[in-house]
Protein backbone atom coordinates (compact mmCIF):
# COMPACT_ATOMS: atom_id res chain seq x y z
CA UNK A 1 0.00 0.00 0.00
CA UNK A 2 2.84 2.37 0.85
CA UNK A 3 4.42 1.73 -2.57
CA UNK A 4 1.18 2.75 -4.31
CA UNK A 5 1.14 6.06 -2.42
CA UNK A 6 4.73 6.76 -3.53
CA UNK A 7 3.84 6.10 -7.17
CA UNK A 8 0.78 8.35 -6.94
CA UNK A 9 2.86 11.12 -5.37
CA UNK A 10 5.50 10.84 -8.10
CA UNK A 11 2.80 10.85 -10.78
CA UNK A 12 1.18 13.96 -9.23
CA UNK A 13 4.53 15.78 -9.09
CA UNK A 14 5.35 14.90 -12.69
CA UNK A 15 1.93 16.09 -13.83
CA UNK A 16 2.32 19.39 -11.96
CA UNK A 17 5.82 19.91 -13.36
CA UNK A 18 4.67 19.16 -16.92
CA UNK A 19 1.73 21.58 -16.70
CA UNK A 20 4.03 24.28 -15.30
CA UNK A 21 6.47 23.78 -18.17
CA UNK A 22 3.72 23.94 -20.79
CA UNK A 23 2.45 27.23 -19.34
CA UNK A 24 5.93 28.72 -19.74
CA UNK A 25 6.18 27.41 -23.28
CA UNK A 26 2.83 28.97 -24.15
CA UNK A 27 4.04 32.38 -22.95
CA UNK A 28 7.26 31.94 -24.88
CA UNK A 29 5.33 31.13 -28.06
CA UNK A 30 3.02 34.11 -27.59
CA UNK A 31 5.80 36.59 -26.84
CA UNK A 32 8.11 35.12 -29.49
CA UNK A 33 5.45 35.39 -32.18
CA UNK A 34 4.83 39.05 -31.38
CA UNK A 35 8.56 39.83 -31.40
CA UNK A 36 9.13 37.97 -34.66
CA UNK A 37 6.23 39.70 -36.39
CA UNK A 38 6.95 43.18 -34.99
CA UNK A 39 3.54 43.45 -33.33
CA UNK A 40 4.43 46.35 -31.03
CA UNK A 41 0.95 47.05 -29.65
CA UNK A 42 0.12 43.43 -28.86
CA UNK A 43 3.62 42.83 -27.42
CA UNK A 44 3.27 45.96 -25.27
CA UNK A 45 -0.03 44.63 -23.94
CA UNK A 46 2.08 42.08 -22.03
CA UNK A 47 4.40 44.65 -20.43
CA UNK A 48 4.26 44.93 -16.65
CA UNK A 49 3.29 48.28 -15.09
CA UNK A 50 7.04 49.03 -14.95
CA UNK A 51 9.29 47.20 -17.36
CA UNK A 52 13.06 47.17 -17.73
CA UNK A 53 13.58 47.98 -21.41
CA UNK A 54 17.05 47.92 -22.92
CA UNK A 55 17.28 48.60 -26.64
CA UNK A 56 19.72 50.71 -28.67
CA UNK A 57 19.07 54.33 -27.64
CA UNK A 58 17.03 53.47 -24.54
CA UNK A 59 18.19 51.84 -21.30
CA UNK A 60 15.73 52.32 -18.49
CA UNK A 61 13.02 51.07 -16.27
CA UNK A 62 9.96 52.75 -17.69
CA UNK A 63 6.21 52.79 -17.42
CA UNK A 64 3.99 50.61 -19.53
CA UNK A 65 3.04 53.59 -21.73
CA UNK A 66 6.65 54.72 -22.27
CA UNK A 67 7.79 51.17 -23.08
CA UNK A 68 4.94 50.83 -25.60
CA UNK A 69 6.08 53.92 -27.49
CA UNK A 70 9.74 52.87 -27.42
CA UNK A 71 9.09 49.36 -28.76
CA UNK A 72 6.75 50.75 -31.45
CA UNK A 73 9.52 53.11 -32.57
CA UNK A 74 12.05 50.26 -32.57
CA UNK A 75 9.87 48.04 -34.77
CA UNK A 76 9.14 50.97 -37.12
CA UNK A 77 12.88 51.45 -37.66
CA UNK A 78 13.81 47.73 -37.58
CA UNK A 79 11.39 45.42 -39.39
CA UNK A 80 11.70 41.93 -37.84
CA UNK A 81 12.34 39.05 -40.21
CA UNK A 82 12.94 36.07 -37.93
CA UNK A 83 13.45 35.05 -34.32
CA UNK A 84 15.43 32.05 -33.10
CA UNK A 85 15.16 31.12 -29.41
CA UNK A 86 18.50 29.66 -28.36
CA UNK A 87 17.83 29.07 -24.68
CA UNK A 88 14.86 29.20 -22.33
CA UNK A 89 14.46 28.40 -18.67
CA UNK A 90 13.23 29.59 -15.32
CA UNK A 91 14.68 31.21 -12.25
CA UNK A 92 12.35 30.71 -9.27
CA UNK A 93 9.04 32.38 -10.26
CA UNK A 94 10.25 34.03 -13.48
CA UNK A 95 10.73 32.51 -16.93
CA UNK A 96 13.32 33.78 -19.41
CA UNK A 97 14.40 33.26 -23.00
CA UNK A 98 17.50 34.22 -24.96
CA UNK A 99 17.61 34.34 -28.73
CA UNK A 100 18.46 36.22 -31.87
CA UNK A 101 16.09 38.60 -33.68
CA UNK A 102 16.99 39.26 -37.30
CA UNK A 103 15.69 42.55 -38.70
CA UNK A 104 16.12 44.42 -41.96
CA UNK A 105 18.79 46.55 -40.22
CA UNK A 106 20.77 43.71 -38.59
CA UNK A 107 20.62 41.11 -35.85
CA UNK A 108 19.88 41.69 -32.18
CA UNK A 109 20.46 39.48 -29.17
CA UNK A 110 17.12 39.14 -27.36
CA UNK A 111 16.65 38.55 -23.66
CA UNK A 112 13.12 38.50 -22.30
CA UNK A 113 12.07 37.83 -18.71
CA UNK A 114 8.40 37.11 -18.07
CA UNK A 115 6.01 35.44 -15.69
CA UNK A 116 2.70 33.69 -16.01
CA UNK A 117 -0.09 35.48 -14.11
CA UNK A 118 -3.36 33.60 -14.42
CA UNK A 119 -4.03 33.35 -18.15
CA UNK A 120 -1.71 36.26 -18.99
CA UNK A 121 2.01 36.53 -19.68
CA UNK A 122 3.68 39.54 -18.06
CA UNK A 123 6.97 40.83 -19.49
CA UNK A 124 9.22 42.13 -16.71
CA UNK A 125 12.34 42.82 -18.81
CA UNK A 126 13.12 43.05 -22.52
CA UNK A 127 16.59 43.54 -23.97
CA UNK A 128 17.40 43.93 -27.64
CA UNK A 129 21.16 44.41 -28.01
CA UNK A 130 23.38 44.61 -31.11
Amino acid sequence: MCLLKKYLLILALLTFNASYSFAGEDCLKIIGNKLENGKAASLAAHFDDRVSLIIPGSHSSCSHAQASLIIKDFFTKNKPQSLVIEHAGNNEKVEFAIGKLKTDKGSYRVYVQYKKAGDDCIIKELRLEK
